[in-house]
């Protein structure tokens, strides 16, 4: 279809002749694959860069006076492609890595959280009464001294006190139970529900 220059080609090509862009089809799709794969390393992935170089340029068709025009432009729409996709592969093995990492670590935290929520809670529960509704009242639900004063209709300085003597007997329990945690951080850190 072609003659020496490819002039006649590239006047059906500009009139939208299917049979040129057959043509053209034929001519270059088989070198952009092979070119493509040189770059991302993936026979189909460089297939669906070459077919995308090939369409853009009949999208473009209007722009192309002569052969080597069309010739460069699809070469260079082929090696952007392939370049974007490397770059999109590198910044998604990033995340995925990034992800992967963030994942582990999450596991362990929530691991040991479920842990420590779990002593905790055990441990709350075996204090006495009026202990147990001040340690929930003051880092479960975060109320005040001076709220938990006026609820349970006692002095802040007895909350305080109550306070005290139920962290005192958390620690000996979590000594007891070898945990090496550190029980205020513990309610800074953790919900206890």
């Amino acid at each position: 279809m072609a003659d020496s220059n490819g002039s006649e080609l590239m006047t059906l090509f500009k009139q939208g002749s299917p049979k040129a862009f057959q043509a053209v089809w034929k001519e270059f799709y088989t070198q952009l694959v092979f070119f493509c794969d040189q770059f991302v390393q993936d026979r189909e992935q460089a297939k669906e860069i070459a077919s995308d170089a090939l369409t853009k340029c009949l999208l473009k068709k209007d722009d192309f006076d002569v052969y080597p025009q069309l010739r460069a432009f699809l070469y260079i729409a082929a090696r952007n492609g392939a370049i974007d996709h490397v770059r999109f592969k590198k910044r998604l093995n990033e995340k995925k890595e990034e992800y992967y990492a963030f994942s582990e670590q999450e596991l362990a935290n929530h691991e040991i959280d479920g842990e420590l929520i779990k002593a905790l809670s055990h441990s709350i529960e075996k204090l006495p009464p009026r202990s147990k509704e001040v340690i929930k009242l003051l880092y479960h639900r975060q109320l005040s001294y001076q709220q938990i004063a006026e609820s349970m209709k006692i002095s802040i300085n007895t909350v305080t006190n109550i306070r005290a003597y139920a962290l005192k007997i958390m620690r000996e329990d979590f000594r007891n139970k070898e945990f090496e945690f550190v029980l205020t951080f513990a309610f800074t850190l953790f919900c206890i529900f």
